[in-house]
């Protein structure tokens, strides 16, 4: 933005040259400019919340399936405190997982 004293005649400096003297002048165009920063605010806000939304909509599969493996190797760590069920369940989880990596990380190689 350029203010020039020229073509802003009203818009004068302080005597400081440090800002400009608050005239009824100055605070319309204060006002002017805080009510554009708000609406670009609002936009950007609008805009990242909708990106969020979609990125939880395409990515809520991987969040659960992460979630289930993270919960089948704390079942598969502690079985004894798990049902049977429950731990079949986890062992199907993980076998599942590993299923989808390529070979050389579902299992170790020495």
């Amino acid at each position: 933005m350029n203010i020039s004293r020229i073509e802003n005649s009203v818009l004068v400096d302080q005597s400081n040259r440090e800002g400009i003297i608050e005239t009824e002048e100055f605070r319309v165009f204060q006002s002017i400019i805080l009510r554009f920063v708000n609406e670009l605010e609002r936009d950007r806000s609008r805009v990242l919340y909708n990106l969020l939304e979609t990125f939880k909509v395409e990515n809520a599969d991987k969040q659960v399936l992460s979630e289930g493996l993270k919960l089948a190797r704390e079942i598969e760590a502690k079985p004894e405190s798990s049902s049977d069920d429950v731990r079949k369940l986890a062992q199907t989880v993980t076998v599942q997982e590993n299923r989808k990596r390529p070979v050389a990380t579902a299992v170790e190689c020495p």
